[in-house]
């Protein structure tokens, strides 16, 4: 009796059920001479764990060899988009929204580097949380020079909600959504916005649906030269508009937004009492909103606008008495924690 071998294992690509006949996810991906980068990049999708995917790339109207280096790639999955002209990166990622085919779209961009589980990660994200429609990640930016930082973006929505008020906490390239939300509300990149398009969206998504982080990197990010664009120099002044709409929408705040834009700047320290007293009216101000309107969850929302009050605390460097003791009267009132303090306490000089 011939005994039968017992057939081996094989291990196969991660694989989601899709009866449908349409590709699980589609990742989109717009390039504008990224010759130098976008071999790595889509080297990263198409190395992902997870396999049910197709991959639409725009070369929006390349001047280098970025479409040559894009053909170059011999996968059934990419699927190539040639742009006559130069659309940009908003009419370019609309065009692209309209060709996906999967139920889930991810977005790349041609510079950056997705980890290898990004995909199945994110994916088995949404599966278990249904009400959710868009999953992003921490970031680790790198600049090619050994230079690196992770960017810890708050997690929950709630907690994405606060921090929408004062800037942008979703990283665009590192997000999975759902096709669904995004065609239900016809959300879409808006054109006009020269920079900070991302924030813009987000600003519109948040009222459709909740928006969460995974709490590990999925993404690298790269920091160079060529990402400066005429629309970067006027990155303020987009903001500016685009928080002066949240407050709007959210907390129907319609005076006072210049308050509100200076504390959020960059340059904004507690290098005054009339800074700090200005803060904390203000904040006290949005707390009162947020509990009237219900925007998001009070503890929450008190919690994030401390962490704000602390972080502005953290790049003053207080060089008088009087001006740290005031900051530590009135973060009793914030909810500053003790050890936040601490911290901050390194930054005053006698």
């Amino acid at each position: 009796m011939v005994q039968k071998k017992k057939s081996k294992r094989v291990n196969t690509p991660r694989m989601a059920k899709n009866i449908t006949g349409k590709p699980m996810i589609s990742v989109l991906m717009s390039a504008y001479n990224a010759g130098k980068y976008v071999h790595e990049a889509i080297d990263s999708i198409l190395k992902q764990t997870f396999k049910d995917f197709e991959f639409i790339i725009i070369d929006d109207a390349s001047t280098d060899n970025t479409r040559k280096i894009i053909s170059s790639f011999v996968d059934k999955r990419i699927k190539l988009i040639k742009n006559k002209r130069n659309l940009g990166l908003a009419r370019s990622l609309n065009k692209g929204l309209g060709l996906c085919s999967g139920k889930y779209i991810a977005r790349m961009d041609a510079d950056d580097i997705s980890l290898p589980d990004r995909l199945d990660t994110q994916f088995n994200h949404l599966k278990v949380n249904k009400d959710t429609g868009i999953v992003g990640s921490w970031i680790e930016c790198f600049d090619g020079r050994f230079n690196k930082k992770i960017i810890k973006y708050p997690v929950n929505n709630d907690e994405i909600r606060s921090m929408l008020l004062f800037d942008c906490v979703i990283a665009h390239p590192s997000v999975l959504m759902r096709k669904s939300v995004l065609d239900k509300y016809k959300l879409r990149y808006d054109h006009k916005m020269l920079t900070a398009g991302d924030y813009e969206f987000w600003s519109k998504v948040i009222t459709k649906t909740k928006i969460s982080n995974i709490n590990k990197v999925l993404l690298l990010y790269r920091i160079h030269r060529d990402q400066m664009t005429k629309g970067e120099l006027n990155m303020d002044i987009y903001k500016n508009k685009i928080r002066e709409i949240l407050l709007r929408n959210a907390l129907k705040i319609n005076n006072g937004v210049e308050t509100h834009n200076t504390i959020c700047s960059d340059l904004f320290k507690f290098d005054s009492i009339h800074n700090i007293d200005m803060t904390v009216r203000w904040f006290e101000h949005l707390k009162e909103r947020n509990r009237l309107h219900n925007y998001c969850d009070n503890k929450v929302f008190e919690k994030v606008l401390a962490e704000y009050y602390g972080g502005i605390a953290l790049k003053t460097k207080f060089n008088n008495f009087n001006l740290f003791y005031h900051y530590l009267k009135q973060s009793r009132l914030m909810g500053v924690g003790i050890l936040k303090n601490l911290v901050i306490l390194k930054n005053f000089y006698i």
